[in-house]
């Protein structure tokens, strides 16, 4: 049974490509960064709010990166 993807140019292709060790196309790159900023900034709007002592304004708490 052959796999079943998506066309081209989509953010499902671009991870299919990346997955099976393909070159990814520029369309599909595309897509993909397309994908990611509406994602960043979906977590940007959701992020908790939390007074900033230095400004006096509500900014978004950010996790602290470990290292």
């Amino acid at each position: 049974m052959p796999l079943r993807t998506k066309p081209c140019g989509t953010h499902a292709a671009a991870i299919f490509h990346k997955r099976h060790g393909e070159p990814v196309d520029d369309a599909c790159a595309a897509a993909h960064a397309r994908y990611r900023l509406e994602a960043s900034r979906r977590e940007r709007a959701n992020a908790p709010l939390d007074l900033c002592t230095g400004c006096d304004r509500w900014r978004p708490i950010r996790a602290k990166r470990r290292g």
